[in-house]
């Protein structure tokens, strides 16, 4: 399975303010989806692409506002075991968003925090990429029209040769 990034969050001390700073610099409008959450709806249309993302609150604990950057994996816990063998330290254990998925939090080897995340459901499929112009010029034209498919003639079966009628004699004429 590809590793894509699959939600990015952006915290702040003042979550009004910055909703209304991202609201009014990008047009995101939100979903509130629990206290201190919202996820963030940018627009996206059917076959573009993006990332998911939230603004929050900083959690407690925190020393202050940060960008915390998702990657999505198939298993959490072996995820993590990856990423303390190649050298990153592990923050936490995987903990449930309740009818999203899981996730873990993590430091890479030059301190960036970021996120392993399960989502609870698989993703949908993948879009087919656009045709290329030719082909979709192809797609827009119209169709030729069909014609009727013909019908195939029967096979005559060989005639069955006549028997040959014996040529009828001329009579003989008389001497008169």
């Amino acid at each position: 399975m590809a590793s894509p990034f699959v939600h990015v969050e952006i915290s702040s001390r003042e979550l009004e303010r910055a909703k209304q700073f991202y609201a009014r610099a990008f047009n995101w409008k939100y979903q509130e989806t629990m206290p201190n959450y919202a996820l963030i709806d940018a627009g996206l249309k059917p076959g573009e692409y993006g990332c998911a993302g939230g603004l929050m609150s900083v959690p407690q604990g925190m020393p202050g506002p940060a960008v915390t950057v998702y990657v999505q994996v198939d298993d959490v816990d072996a995820a993590l075991g990856r990423v303390a063998a190649a050298g990153g330290q592990v923050l936490g254990q995987k903990m449930e968003v309740p009818g999203y998925g899981w996730f873990a939090p993590f430091r890479d080897p030059d301190g960036n925090f970021l996120c392993v995340w399960k989502p609870a459901m698989p993703a949908p499929p993948a879009p087919p990429p656009a045709p290329s112009k030719p082909e979709a010029a192809a797609a827009s034209a119209p169709a030729p029209a069909k014609k009727p498919a013909a019908k195939k003639a029967a096979a005559k079966k060989p005639a069955a040769k006549a028997k040959a009628k014996p040529k009828a004699k001329p009579k003989s004429k008389k001497a008169r």
